[in-house]
């Protein structure tokens, strides 16, 4: 049976949100076991935790879990008023457009703005984009996306030429 371990004290964590979404719908007391890089080696389920722990897992404490196929010291966090969700995706994304936020799209009557003047706009800023300026609106563009919970992200661009 593999052991699975993370850090000095050869724990994993084991987080104890309010609410898990598993299976499609929202669990209470169920427990997510992530390693040291976030990945998720295990969901406990309510009746399971209780069975591998012995009843309610404590806050801070480690508890030696063996399931069917793996065993692991995992110390247990529990997140009160938090609810835990899968990574969402982002199917399509155009994150050099960032530049243009805020800049496009404004109301400022009839015929003044359209899809024209804003897709003109887009390709003057695509055009004068140097790599080290669309590393950095990227870079922005995707952090803001992983502080609001995507975590896969699509990426397409309009950048069809050469830097000189």
């Amino acid at each position: 049976m593999p052991v699975i371990s993370d850090d000095e004290s050869g724990a994993v964590t084991a987080w104890l949100p309010d609410l898990l979404f598993v299976g499609g719908r929202f669990e209470r007391g169920a427990a997510l076991v992530c390693n040291a890089r976030g990945r998720v080696e295990a969901v406990l389920p309510r009746g399971l935790l209780r069975a591998v722990t012995g009843g309610e897992p404590r806050e801070g404490e480690t508890y030696d879990l063996a399931l069917s196929d793996r065993y692991f010291t995992a110390r247990f966090r529990r997140l009160r008023g938090r609810a835990v969700l899968p990574g969402m995706a982002n199917a399509h994304s155009h994150a050099f457009q960032r530049v243009i936020r805020g800049r496009t799209e404004r109301r400022a009557g009839p015929g003044r703005d359209s899809f024209w003047t804003w897709r003109e706009m887009m390709y003057r800023a695509a055009e004068r984009l140097t790599p080290e300026d669309l590393y950095d609106a990227s870079r922005m563009a995707f952090m803001e996306m992983a502080l609001c919970g995507i975590t896969a992200v699509g990426e397409f661009h309009y950048l069809h030429r050469s830097p000189e």
